[in-house]
């Protein structure tokens, strides 16, 4: 079973897996700031270096949170969460430590591995964070639509087998 849950809507599946990178940061004695906004957006930096994620500060906030954008480009549920993991460090962190030795040790104790400026998920954090079972297929079904339920909200959807293998599970 994943170490979060899912859920079909994406700023509540964000926000979900804040909730639990906030509970695996507190297990290594990091704690990450409350006020934290994440969302679906284009990095500033995204053109010019490829930047997959991106944290604004406090100080750059009208309201004081952290704002962290993660990259559409990004599709598979565990390669978003790294990022999200990793500007979750720099918003730990705060304004002013980069990829430095504090940001390292974080880093490296919640699971992400170097180099510290493009981390990349160790074996250990893929294991917590990977998105199996996410949505269920009865196998005994009578027809041939199959049933896909999400397990955060129960939302239920019967998705032929031609569609499933084309496009993948369905998501909003």
């Amino acid at each position: 079973m994943s170490a979060f849950p899912h859920c079909s809507s994406a700023s509540s599946g964000l926000e979900l897996t804040v909730e639990a990178l906030r509970a695996r940061f507190a297990a290594v004695d990091y704690s990450v700031p409350e006020k934290i906004r994440v969302s679906i957006g284009w990095p500033k930096r995204a053109a010019s270096c490829g930047a997959i994620g991106e944290c604004w500060h406090v100080d750059a906030s009208s309201d004081r949170d952290a704002e962290l954008f993660i990259s559409p480009e990004l599709s598979d549920n565990t390669r978003i969460v790294g990022p999200l993991a990793h500007e979750l460090v720099h918003a730990t962190m705060g304004a002013g430590v980069g990829h430095g030795k504090p940001f390292k040790r974080c880093a490296l104790k919640i699971g992400l591995l170097g180099p510290m400026r493009a981390t990349r998920e160790g074996p250990e954090f893929v294991a917590w964070a990977d998105p199996a079972g996410f949505l269920t297929d009865t196998p005994k079904q009578g027809t041939r639509m199959r049933k896909c339920e999400c397990h955060v909200c129960g939302y239920i959807a019967r998705v032929t087998r031609k569609w499933l293998e084309l496009a993948s599970s369905p998501r909003s």
